[in-house]
C-alpha cells in the first residue's frame, strides 16, 4: 500500500486562490444580503435566490431575500472568520478544515433559502 504524506502547509500560491476566491464569493453574498434586506435587489436571472417560484411571484423574491439576508450576512461572516484562520495557520489539517467551514458557511443560506421560499410560497 502505498502511503502519501500530507503537505505541511498550503503551497502560499494555492492558499492565495483558494482565500481569493471564497473571499469574493463572501463579499458577494454579503452584497445580495445586503441589497435584499433593503428590498433592492430586484426579480432578475443572475443575482439572488432565483427559484421558478420567486421569479414568478415579485412579493415572494423580496419576502425570500428580506428572511434570508441574516443567514447570508452570518455565512459571510463565518466564511470571513475561517479565511483569517486559513492565512494565520501553518497547518494543513487546520487549514483545510477551515476551507470546508469556509465552503458550507457559504452554502448553508442557499439551502435554508430554498425551506424559506418552500414555507413562504406555500404549496407548489
Amino acid at each position: 500500500m502505498l502511503w502519501v504524506a500530507a503537505p505541511e502547509s498550503f503551497d502560499p500560491a494555492g492558499l492565495a486562490v483558494v482565500v481569493v476566491a471564497l473571499g469574493v464569493a463572501a463579499v458577494l453574498l454579503a452584497a445580495v444580503a445586503w441589497l435584499g434586506r433593503k428590498g433592492a435587489l430586484q426579480p432578475n436571472a443572475v443575482v439572488g435566490i432565483r427559484t421558478p417560484r420567486t421569479l414568478e411571484d415579485r412579493q415572494l423574491w423580496y419576502q425570500v431575500h428580506h428572511a434570508n439576508a441574516p443567514w447570508q450576512f452570518a455565512g459571510s461572516a463565518v466564511t470571513f472568520c475561517a479565511l483569517l484562520g486559513m492565512v494565520l495557520s501553518d497547518r494543513f489539517p487546520v487549514q483545510v478544515t477551515l476551507m470546508v467551514v469556509a465552503t458550507v458557511a457559504l452554502l448553508v443560506p442557499c439551502v435554508v433559502a430554498l425551506v424559506q421560499v418552500r414555507r413562504l410560497g406555500g404549496p407548489a
